[in-house]
């Protein structure tokens, strides 16, 4: 009864006569199907984190797929977030010893970022370097074109706990145009955990050669951070980058920033927004509806323009409404939604702006939102 094992999962929690690693070890293999189970495991695991990951990495029952890489890697954050030495020590002993660089990366990515949330770093709490050697290999494995593509991009990812003089030679030669579109996007997230001043016109240096989902990654990282919005200013003075390539959320998110200077730079730049000025565009659009539509030219619109944000029969991403019924509504309507996309936004779709501790601008769409977290 899955009732029963849940109860059962807090239970081992409390009790310290128990051997608790061991038996939420069990209970974690043997329910991956279950996020209730699993999420209490983890709250049980406070005590024992450690024991508990390093358990679970030798235990050749626990099956190699998704899911079970996935719960390892929420272990790896937790265990991190609380920064109990013996545990941290215990992990990072585990991860040392790791033989599947592609599985070893993430959960070393995930021990850092749990670290981070505690205030602290995996650099200060791998003072025997254990995890520096592990990460000396990230490079050529992130560069070497004869790996697998999931070993390259956690190997990639990992290069965002190392410091930016060693790992930007690396991800920066990954954005060159014959790189596949999956690892410059990993190699852009990795990048962006940096607050080096050099980031911001590396990465417009290269803006030119990327493809359109690529490009608004890259816009989406300056934006991040409020010092790097000077090189983005500097790109579309002298016409690197068009207004036109910011996408309408993008702007709004510029017209609005916190800083007054932003949205004065943003005014200048892109202009200030007139509803008038949209239905004067609206108007003058308004012909184009008796044409005969091209199919195959609409389609490449789409992709270049739309599908960072839309979803169009299975092409696309999620982030905005779903086009694919869009049509039912007329032309009139379609028209009005890709002038004017502000006119008529449903509340599930509105953008929130969500400023870091760390300084960092971060813009979408709120998921979930409890007392102590908010997911975009």
């Amino acid at each position: 009864e899955p009732r029963v094992r849940l109860q059962v999962a807090f239970t081992i929690g409390e009790s310290r006569q128990w051997d608790q690693a061991a038996l939420l070890a069990r209970l974690a293999r043997e329910n991956l199907d279950d996020p209730w189970i699993q999420s209490a495991v983890l709250s049980s695991a406070a005590e024992c984190g450690g024991d508990l990951f390093a358990a679970l990495a030798v235990d050749a029952r626990l099956p190699a797929t998704a899911k079970s890489a996935d719960f390892l890697r929420q272990l790896v954050v937790v265990i991190g977030a609380q920064n109990r030495a013996a545990d941290v020590t215990r992990a990072i002993e585990t991860l040392a010893g790791f033989k599947d660089s592609a599985l070893a990366f993430p959960l070393v990515g995930a021990l850092g970022e749990g670290l981070k949330r505690a205030g602290t770093s995996l650099g200060a709490r791998d003072q025997g370097g254990r995890i520096k050697a592990l990460l000396r290999r990230a490079p050529q494995l992130a560069a070497d074109a004869t790996q697998p593509e999931p070993l390259r991009r956690a190997a990639i990812g990992s290069l965002g706990l190392v410091s930016y003089a060693e790992a930007a030679p690396t991800l920066l030669a990954l954005l060159e145009p014959k790189q596949a579109p999956a690892l410059q996007l990993a190699a852009i997230g990795a990048l962006e955990q940096f607050r080096d001043a050099q980031l911001g016109p590396a990465l417009l240096e290269r803006y030119a050669g990327l493809s359109p989902a690529v490009r608004a990654r890259v816009l989406d990282a300056l934006l991040e951070r409020t010092e790097r919005l000077d090189a983005l200013w500097s790109a579309i003075e002298r016409k690197a980058v068009r207004p036109s390539e910011l996408a309408a959320r993008q702007v709004d998110f510029l017209r609005k920033h916190r800083d007054a200077r932003v949205r004065e730079r943003a005014t200048e730049l892109l202009g200030a927004a007139n509803p008038a000025a949209r239905q004067d565009v609206y108007a003058s659009f308004l012909p184009a509806l008796q044409l005969a539509g091209v199919g195959a030219r609409g389609k490449t619109l789409f992709e270049s323009r739309c599908a960072l944000c839309h979803q169009h029969a299975c092409l696309g991403h999620e982030f905005g409404p779903d086009l694919t019924a869009v049509r039912t509504g007329g032309r009139e309507k379609l028209l009005t939604s890709i002038v004017d996309p502000n006119r008529e936004v449903l509340p599930q779709y509105f953008i929130c702006s969500v400023e870091t501790k760390e300084g960092e601008s971060i813009g979408g769409i709120v998921r979930n939102e409890t007392a102590t977290t908010v997911t975009l």
